[in-house]
């Protein structure tokens, strides 16, 4: 995966997601925010999304994906921007079986680290 600042994004698209990346760690402290899709591709269109993946080190539930949405609505209000955010544990995420799903390879393929 690649590093926010060795990929080439936007100034106005790398603000966003510095401020994603920053509220999300409010209701996650030490959250992985990852930018993948269209947007870390470097072939989104203006009314792409932002797909971002969340890995935090205990579990996760509906309920901590409806606090992160709810932390983030404000910013997109704000900027117009759509964020799709999917979460994990990290320990899920680095099973065998997630490891071996082709969304997995796709964001360890694109991923950019936020």
């Amino acid at each position: 995966m690649k590093n926010l600042i060795k990929k080439n994004i936007r100034n106005d698209e790398q603000s966003i997601l510095e401020r994603c990346r920053d509220l999300i760690r409010e209701v996650v402290p030490g959250a992985t925010v990852i930018l993948y899709g269209s947007r870390a591709r470097g072939d989104a269109d203006p009314e792409s999304d932002y797909d971002l993946l969340v890995l935090v080190k205990g579990s996760v539930d509906w309920r901590l994906e409806d606090q992160i949405r709810e932390k983030l609505y404000p910013l997109e209000l704000e900027t117009g921007a759509v964020l799709s955010i999917v979460a994990f544990s990290e320990k899920d995420w680095n099973s065998p079986l997630y490891q071996a799903m082709p969304f997995s390879e796709n964001v360890r393929q694109e991923g950019v680290v936020l």
